[in-house]
């Protein structure tokens, strides 16, 4: 098996484990293919739980040739198994939600959970991460950051943010594509006509492969329809839904700040990001 295959299912053995409904239906799809002779057969069925039996199955999968890797994703799809086959195959975007995430994070609450997400080690894995935050917000003494509302008064600093994902603090994201969506206030001025905004976006160099997407511009509000939310994160995603099959995070978003015009002006700013990320390539 190719050590690209097998490392994959290693990365996701737990997950498999876990996901796999019904022991029998995925070893009797693998023997049909011939994946495991008589006696491998009696190994794996030797263990004494369906969770230590499937252990034994999939660990056994990367010793079994170099077609065992699309036999056991053709099997997963046979019994149903389909989102695990689309992982393994790479069609399938994996969600790290290791925690619950509270709708009134005070601000100690706040900066815990980004910190904690900043550390996990499953990011060494990872190919990139998104951050999305949405709050209210203002203005601070530098237009173009963001303070950060949080359920006890207090407020954030929207760089504080990006600080903890430095190479020094975030070193299994370095090199990786960061992005970051910011869909809050960023002052009181609201939009009543169409807006341009250029403007020099400074930043220093420990904050590399970061993509910084805001719902508006320095010191103007975000729309918000009480219904259905933000204007902003509802075109985020119809555009992506729509196009991340064959376009590229930044050409998305300037359809995004292009729809939005006459609304709300969007920004996006880039600190060393100069790679084409995309969502769902080709699929």
């Amino acid at each position: 098996m190719d050590p690209n295959d097998s490392k994959m299912i290693y990365r996701y053995l737990d997950k498999l484990i876990d996901e796999t409904p019904d022991f029998e239906d995925i070893l009797n799809a693998l023997i049909k293919k011939k994946m495991f002779s008589p006696s491998m057969v009696s190994h794996i069925k030797s263990g004494e739980t369906d969770r230590v039996r499937l252990t034994k199955l999939y660990e056994m999968v990367p010793k079994r040739g170099p077609e065992a890797f699309r036999n056991l994703i053709s099997a997963l799809e046979e019994v149903g198994c389909i989102e695990l086959s689309q992982i393994l195959s790479g069609k399938k975007i994996v969600v790290i939600n290791s925690q619950k995430y509270l709708d009134t994070n005070k601000e100690e609450e706040f900066k815990e959970q980004i910190m904690n997400f900043s550390m996990m080690k499953e990011h060494a894995d990872a190919d990139s991460a998104v951050v999305v935050v949405m709050t209210h917000g203002g203005s601070g003494s530098n237009p173009y950051h963001i303070q950060l509302e949080t359920s006890d008064g207090l407020s954030i600093n929207s760089e504080w943010i990006l600080e903890q994902f430095t190479d020094a603090k975030c070193p299994n994201l370095r090199s990786k594509p960061k992005i970051f969506i910011f869909d809050c206030c960023r002052g009181k001025y609201k939009y009543n006509t169409r807006i341009q905004y250029d403007g020099s976006l400074s930043g220093a160099n420990k904050y590399l492969d970061m993509l910084i997407v805001y719902s508006s511009i320095p010191e103007f509000t975000s729309s918000r329809n009480a219904d259905s939310g933000t204007v902003f994160s509802q075109r985020i995603c119809q555009v992506f839904s729509e196009h991340a099959h064959s376009a590229h995070i930044t050409d998305m978003l300037h359809q995004v700040v292009n729809e939005l015009q006459d609304t709300q002006v969007p920004c996006f700013e880039s600190r060393s990001f100069d790679k084409k990320l995309y969502f769902n390539p080709g699929l």
